[in-house]
């Protein structure tokens, strides 16, 4: 069932709804691939429509804006055929992480660090998702790309690990065709909104987990780690010492540490201190603690 985006009033409002539903339906017929034809694989997104220039092309951000404007207008086929051809064409970047390039040629496999496009692309999966039945294969496809321990929103949490704004460059850094890159607050506002859907897409699916943890001076929390979970750790109030992989390092106040599958932490009150920890999965069975004695999870 598809919808309609309708405006009320005068005869340009009217002559505007017609528009919008037009220019979707132009969009489907002359630049969606609906069968696979050659080297466009079906859900291939022309940037233009055939022969017209760039039309070799599939840009990420218009990807996932059309694929978002799809779901809402519910033409959920179309939107499938999409969200499949993106999932087909992303390879893993550098740092073995999916994420997309600034755009795609034909239908040729590649990666990049685009983080407006993946962001874009993230926020369409999620509402794509949200309207698939259960046991759905694209819909599981979906799942695990949004919530894999490589996937685009666990990029995201890693990069933000490092710094508290993402850089971009050309338009969504410091503009078209200037050099260098930039904290552009177009592409960080579009990476909250993702993780924002991420988070909202975790909770529904009863993966997410978000929990206040306070230690006292010298409190520690035993070295522990998790074969599925990945956590990120804030510090709101206080100070720590947070033991990771063998490394240790001070945390105070407005510090982040995501922590991926498969590392030891381990973390100790310097004074009072207040953390908030947010994991995905959450599953108490995948606690595992170097110490055998502690009964939670498994020994290891």
């Amino acid at each position: 069932m598809t919808a309609l985006v309708k405006f009320y009033g005068s005869s340009l409002a009217e002559l505007f709804t017609r528009e919008c539903a037009e220019s979707l339906d132009g969009v489907c017929t002359f630049n969606l691939v609906q069968r696979a034809a050659g080297e466009w694989p079906a859900g291939f997104t022309h940037a233009s429509p055939p022969p017209q220039i760039c039309s070799n092309s599939m840009w990420t951000r218009d990807a996932g804006v059309f694929l978002r404007e799809l779901v809402h207008w519910g033409r959920i086929e179309e939107a499938r055929l999409v969200a499949g051809c993106l999932l087909d064409v992303i390879e893993p970047n550098a740092d073995g992480y999916f994420s997309f390039p600034e755009r795609f040629e034909t239908g040729h496999s590649r990666h990049g660090r685009e983080l407006d496009g993946t962001a874009a692309i993230v926020i369409a999966c999620v509402l794509l998702a949200e309207r698939l039945p259960q046991q759905d294969a694209l819909g599981r496809r979906v799942d695990d790309f949004l919530k894999g321990e490589r996937g685009p929103l666990a990029f995201m949490v890693r990069e933000l690990g490092a710094k508290p704004l993402l850089a971009g460059s050309g338009e969504f850094g410091p503009g078209c065709y200037l050099a260098g890159t930039a904290c552009n607050v177009v592409q960080n506002r579009l990476c909250a909104l993702a993780l924002e859907a991420g988070g909202r897409w975790a909770k529904a699916t009863g993966d997410y987990c978000g929990k206040y943890l306070f230690v006292f001076d010298g409190q520690t929390c035993p070295e522990h780690g998790h074969r599925r979970k990945h956590e990120t750790f804030f510090v709101v109030k206080g100070k720590v010492r947070m033991r990771c992989g063998g490394r240790a390092k001070v945390m105070t106040e407005g510090d982040v540490l995501p922590v991926p599958p498969g590392r030891k932490h381990s973390f100790t009150g310097i004074g009072p201190a207040l953390l908030l920890e947010l994991s995905m999965p959450c599953e108490i069975a995948d606690n595992s603690f170097s110490n055998p004695r502690i009964p939670i999870g498994r020994a290891s």
